[in-house]
């Protein structure tokens, strides 16, 4: 009776029966009663429920049967499965037979030995449902088999695939559905490999699948299908060309549903993440490429990557006709355009570049020429998705690109001018600084399509300006900000409330751009804020966190004291959105505590006490809510009321489940922790934050996700310098210590063992990530926390790790490598976070696995590698002299990233680096400069400017490290330096200033070396630097040395070289003793009778203001 009730649609009568039978499912003995009910019961439903019952008690009562009773168990379900005639009850049983297996099969004196007796004789039986019968227990029996059977595994490759070739659909879907799970289950065994001839069988089955609308089966397999693509065992890779076909197919077939095809997306991603040079050998690229700009230019959605979805607020935008049909309140995200973006996205992030960029360059031209505007969208937004992943090629052909994303800008067709300003928007944030040359021509367009009659054109538009913006200097925005200051302000009004958001955003980042220039704008944005910021409706939470975010800009912008009045208007804001249940606004919230807390500095010290315990428990917070989903052969019967504290669960699928909104939560209250820390410095070091900020940042190094985690190691490096600062009551009072000097220790620089035990934990921490991390955004932020906290206490601060045997912690393994061999494993790409996901497994070196050795990729390593390298300059900063001792190993990992063959961004970062390591080094780099030579001899004639820069740095170094050996290069140093005076664009005066510090460095090491009579005129005409101020001392230096050698070539040179003098007295980074010696060289020239009188004619040739002040200077 009670399991007739279970079937009722009535909830009530179903849980007054799962409340009857609950007291009867406690006693073992309800096994033979559910049994006798699958047996004898005339009814299907009541034989299938109480098959779906018996599953899940079978589990918590098994072992507690005699062997009697378990036998009389088994045979009792292979008889019910030979007579049962409903497909239904058949499944539900199959479910309970395997469900027995399970804890069989673990122990070897317990084998069902029947049990695969009889699926073997089911598959090759003569009746349909029985063959089908078969194939749907050995799916179910598949992590039974992969877990205690691997080696009967090999002997259902012929038994599937004559189910594969069955002629019945039934069948072949079920053995389908069981090679796939096999398969899956077998991943990461050698004994999957047998398994490998049955894929395009398998595919085939698919295929026909798909034509008869059984997506559950396609999901199921594809599922299995993306697991091998991660395993490190090649079962696939002979397949791969038929499986990428497959896929094609199912992601631009209009037929299936959205989500097979999405599925099928990421499937194609996890091939190319995984298996990234098998796709580009096989010739795959262009397939895929033409593929899905097929996909684009089919599809009547946005190609505009995520902010489309940004932009789907469900308001109608009365401009737009087609705005109202295509805004659907049930829409996923998932469109034909959003898997085509993805998949580009994965491949130009994945795969090599030399695979990618020519025919997706081709492809995305040709497109943006068509004369369609479909095809213009699909072209510009493929750009858009590329520009991340092929940055550095798309950096040199931002002249070819250019022309045609700002053609497509003002295209009539609403998705071209969208996908444009996406793809602008992309080359903004991943093309710098390149793009900024070309600022006069995107701007223009930006700022006429924050006026298109579209809505979205106009969000979009915002954010392609505030990415600008975040790149702008204070002197490019002067000019635009009156202009971009009243259009974006007229923005916020906007009736649609995602482009208010949008505009906040922009106008945020145009206020970080212009610094303090934006004063006379404060009040007039301040008012736009006030509104947003008091909002309490939970649709206009992000406007809230928008204001906010706005505000903190605006604080940066104006300074402590100009922001003053506003800052109890933010604060109370900021205080009330904590009390509103809402994440992501908690993360803005976050966000503008910290901002505040830099402007503020020790002002904050009255919100620690609230704020610091509130932001240490969201550090620490269990975010993941681990729940349970129903089996999948619990038959569409919800039974959770018949849990109880002893099930455990089997059969049923774990999840861990976070919202991302609480991550992001997170994620931002841990740099909002590491910023109020470092900018409230001694009173947070004082109190009893430090402490608790410490544990509960350790506590999530190892957080499961990478954004938490890089966030983490950036706070921890921070909360050094706030040890320091409670020691010292600041960094300003912090004894400076000697390069290569590793006394005095850090316990005796803080005798309270503060600082020694806060830099200790943290470099350990740092350097175990080195070591262990695989996310490369990780290691990333933890390279530039330990340069940060090298240079700020020297030596000393690595001795912890730099003996091998250091534990992180105690009860921790010693490790048998110091920090520098950390940082070579880097150099050398072995570390963790370089591997790919293949070779970062146990089973990478056996077994057959993928080998690509022979095709190393040779891409920049754009999140990693450039802190990688700073960080060895910081060491050779660090150690000076005594880098000697390492040096050799250094130069050596870092020599291959200079080879011609190499992009342009490792060959510039190789030779910055070179030229980090003997500056420091001084003499004792001698031994480098040799192998250095040539590298930095055709960096100067390199097409990139950012190589050529630090070439021309290189000269000035290599002279002075070594002068005798070098002397012999400079008129090759001197040609390849000449081209870079001729400079006059903007974006290379940097390079032009590098020139001319190399020039002095030279004269400065070897005189007699340099042609000074040619040489000097162009020297001369370079001055005043006009980027690179820092070089400044090295150019003031030299011509304070020509001045009192009293050099004929100088004095020929005048007036020129006396208006050169002038400018040392008013440029930027000039030192005193500098200046004094330029004074003194000028004063001997006009006091000296044989030069007195030139030297007063000099003076009336030079304009005014330069003559005054020379004047003053030999006075």
């Amino acid at each position: 009776m009670c399991l007739t009730e279970l079937l009722q649609p009535d909830t009530s009568r179903v849980k007054a029966a799962e409340a009857t039978l609950k007291p009867y499912l406690k006693d073992p003995r309800c096994l033979g009663g559910l049994l006798e009910q699958i047996q004898a019961n005339p009814n299907p439903g009541v034989r299938q429920i109480a098959a779906v019952v018996l599953r899940k008690r079978i589990p918590s009562y098994w072992s507690k049967l005699d062997p009697n009773s378990q036998a009389t168990v088994q045979q009792a379900l292979l008889s019910i499965l030979q007579a049962e005639a409903e497909r239904p009850v058949r499944k539900a049983v199959v479910t309970v037979t395997c469900a027995v297996a399970k804890p069989c099969f673990a122990r070897p004196d317990t084998h069902w030995t029947v049990l695969l007796e009889f699926v073997n004789a089911c598959c090759a039986a003569p009746h349909d449902e029985a063959r089908e019968m078969g194939f749907m227990l050995l799916e179910y029996l598949s992590e039974t088999i992969g877990r205690h059977l691997e080696e009967i595994a090999p002997s259902l490759v012929p038994l599937l695939g004559a189910g594969l070739a069955d002629s019945n659909p039934s069948v072949q879907a079920a053995a389908l559905r069981a090679g796939g799970m096999l398969m899956g289950s077998l991943a990461s065994s050698e004994l999957v490999l047998p398994f490998q001839d049955l894929v395009p069988s398998m595919l085939g089955v698919l295929r026909q699948r798909c034509e008869s609308g059984d997506e559950d089966v396609v999901s199921q397999v594809l599922d299995a299908l993306e697991e091998l693509a991660q395993a490190p065992i090649p079962v696939l890779n002979k397949h791969v060309p038929a499986l990428v076909g497959f896929l094609l197919e199912i992601i631009k077939a209009d037929g299936l549903e959205a989500a097979i095809r999405d599925q099928a997306g990421m499937t194609l991603g996890t091939l190319a993440e995984w298996k990234p040079k098998l796709l580009g050998k096989r010739g795959l690229v262009p397939a895929i490429l033409e593929a899905m700009l097929h996909l684009m230019a089919e599809s009547n959605d946005s190609a505009a990557g995520s902010l489309n979805l940004a932009l789907a607020d469900n308001q109608h935008d009365p401009n737009d006709p087609g705005a109202a049909d295509e805004e659907d309140e049930d829409f996923d995200g998932t469109s034909p355009c959003s898997i085509a973006q993805a998949c580009l996205d994965k491949l130009a992030s994945s795969l090599p570049m030399k695979y990618v960029w020519e025919p997706a360059l081709a492809a995305s031209v040709q497109c943006l020429q068509s004369g369609e505007g479909r095809w213009r969208k699909a072209g510009a937004s493929c750009l858009g998705n590329l520009a991340e992943g092929c940055q550095d090629p798309m950096r040199e052909a931002l002249e070819t690109v250019l022309p045609l994303l700002l053609a497509a800008a003002s295209d009539p067709d609403k998705y071209a001018r969208e996908a444009a300003m996406f793809a602008l928007g992309q080359l903004a944030e991943h093309c710098q600084p390149e793009i900024m040359r070309f600022q006069a021509h995107v701007l223009p367009a930006v700022f006429a399509l924050l006026d298109d009659p579209l809505q979205s054109v106009q969000g979009i538009s915002c954010y392609v300006l505030e990415t600008f913006s975040e790149h702008l200097t204070v002197a490019n925005v002067e000019p635009l900000l009156p202009q971009l200051a009243a259009k974006l302000l007229q923005l916020t009004q906007s009736p649609r409330l995602s482009i208010r958001e949008m505009s906040l955003s922009a106008l945020a980042s145009t206020a970080a751009a212009s610094e303090a220039l934006f004063a006379p704008y404060a009040a007039a944005t301040v008012e736009v804020l006030a509104g947003p910021l008091r909002a309490t409706e939970e649709r206009f939470f992000t406007l809230r966190g928008r204001a906010l975010e706005c505000l903190g800009h605006l604080a940066v912008a104006v300074g402590k004291d100009a922001f003053a009045p506003y800052l109890p208007m933010g604060m109370a804001s900021a205080e009330e959105s904590l009390q509103l249940e809402e994440p992501e606004l908690h993360e803005f919230t976050y966000a503008f505590f910290g901002t505040v807390a830099k402007v503020t500095g020790n002002d904050f010290e009255p919100n620690l006490a609230a704020l610091v315990p509130h932001l240490c428990a969201v550090v620490s917070r269990r975010d993941e809510q681990v729940g349970h989903a129903g089996a999948r052969d619990d038959g569409g019967f919800d039974l959770s009321g018949l849990g109880d504290d002893d099930d455990d669960d089997e059969g049923r699928f774990g999840y861990v489940q976070i919202r991302t909104a609480d991550l992001d939560s997170k994620r931002t209250a841990v740099i909002a922790l590491g910023m109020i820390a470092e900018n409230c410095g001694l009173p947070f070091a004082r109190g009893p934050h430090l402490e608790s900020a410490m544990l509960c940042l350790l506590d999530q190094r190892e957080y499961f996700h990478d954004s938490v985690r890089r966030e983490v190691f950036t706070a921890l490096g921070r909360m050094v310098k706030v040890s320091v600062c409670g020691a010292f009551g600041s960094l300003e009072a912090l004894p400076k210590y000697m390069p290569g000097e590793l006394s005095p220790t850090l316990e005796a620089l803080d005798p309270s063992g503060v600082v020694a035990h806060v830099t200790t934990t943290v470099m350990k921490c740092l350097v175990s990530c080195l070591l262990e991390e695989t996310s490369k955004e990780v290691v990333a932020v933890a390279c530039e926390a330990l340069q940060a906290t090298l240079e700020l206490l020297g030596p000393a601060a690595l001795a912890p790790v730099m003996t091998p045997g250091w534990a992180l912690s105690a009860g921790s393994e010693p490790c048998p490598l110091t920090a520098a061999s950390a940082v070579l494993q880097l150099l050398h790409e072995k570390a963790p976070a370089q591997l790919t996901p293949s070779e970062l497994s146990p089973q990478a070196d056996g077994g057959g696995a993928e080998r690509e050795d022979d095709d190393k990729n040779e891409d920049h390593d754009n999140v990693l590698m450039d802190q990688v390298a700073d960080l060895v300059g910081a060491l050779a900063r660090v150690f000076g002299t005594a880098f000697s001792n390492l040096s050799a190993e250094f130069f050596d990992a870092m020599m291959k990233f200079a080879k011609t063959s190499r992009p342009s961004s490792d060959r510039a970062m190789a030779i910055g680096c070179f030229a980090e390591m003997l500056q420091f080094m001084g003499a004792s780099g001698a031994p480098h400069v040799a192998a250095v030579i040539p590298v930095v001899e055709a960096g100067l004639h390199d097409p990139s400017p950012a190589v050529r820069r630090n070439s021309a740095f290189a000269v000035g170094i290599l002279a002075s490290a070594a002068p005798t050996a070098v002397a012999p290069h400079y008129p090759a140093f001197l040609a390849g330096l000449r081209p870079l005076f001729d400079l006059t664009h903007e974006s290379d005066l940097a390079l032009k200033d590098n020139a001319a510090s190399a020039v002095a460095r030279l004269v400065l090491a070897a005189p007699g070396a340099v042609p000074l009579s040619q040489v000097l005129p162009v020297f001369l005409d370079a001055l005043p630097l006009k980027a690179d101020l820092i070089e400044n001392e090295n150019v003031y230096t030299c011509l304070a040395f020509l001045y009192e050698a009293r050099h004929p070539d100088l004095l020929a040179l005048f007036p020129k070289a006396a208006l050169a003098a002038a400018h040392a007295f008013t440029a930027e980074e000039v030192s005193d003793n500098t200046k004094a010696r330029v004074r003194s060289g000028l004063r001997v020239l006009a006091a000296a009778p044989e030069t007195a009188q030139a030297f007063a004619d000099v003076l009336s040739k030079l304009p005014p203001e330069a003559a005054s002040l020379l004047q003053k200077v030999i006075q």
